[in-house]
């Protein structure tokens, strides 16, 4: 099978501004990815998808390609990682003719994994039985915070709120009662 590794690295976090190449060990975090990718055997290619001229070059330095730059609109904080997956696809498939099998996702977010847990991974994927292979760890904060419920006309919201959400229900309680 024919794999290609995909780094999704954007410019624009407010979080931590520059975290992608921010050192970590001295090495940018999204050199981490790079490294770990570029020892995969089974990957043929290591793209990166930024909207980021600055984690482009970085990227370049550490042996990884940018064929394209991200459009603005797959750069936002609430753009779906899996439009920057279908669009980077899409641009190998059509521009560069690539076929590809597979694509092994890794977040530059994530820079201590290891390259047994990604070739594991990997071959959960050829035993054929899956469409998709996703790690996952054990929550650091109790789940239920993420958890929705809907209601009778089909919409969603969250079981617990924010604490700013439950202050200002909290507020409105008060007026109620």
């Amino acid at each position: 099978m024919k794999y290609i590794a995909l780094i999704c690295a954007r410019g624009g976090s407010k979080t931590l501004p520059r975290k992608n190449v921010k050192l970590l060990g001295g090495i940018p975090l999204i050199g981490w990815s790079i490294n770990i990718a570029k020892k995969i055997e089974r990957v043929s290619r290591v793209i990166v998808s930024t909207d980021s001229e600055e984690i482009a070059k970085i990227a370049i330095e550490y042996g990884a390609e940018v064929p394209f730059i991200r459009p603005q609109d797959l750069a936002l904080d609430d753009s779906p990682e899996w439009l920057v997956w279908r669009h980077a696809i899409n641009y190998l498939e059509s521009k560069q003719d690539e076929k590809i099998d597979g694509l092994v996702v890794l977040p530059a977010t994530a820079p201590l994994r290891k390259l047994d847990d990604v070739n594991s991974c990997i071959d959960k994927f050829e035993d054929g039985n899956v469409d998709t292979v996703i790690t996952i760890c054990e929550a650091s904060r109790n789940p239920y915070f993420n958890m929705v419920v809907n209601d009778s006309k089909g919409y969603s919201s969250l079981v617990i709120h924010s604490d700013k959400k439950c202050q200002e229900d909290k507020k409105l309680q008060r007026f109620l009662i």
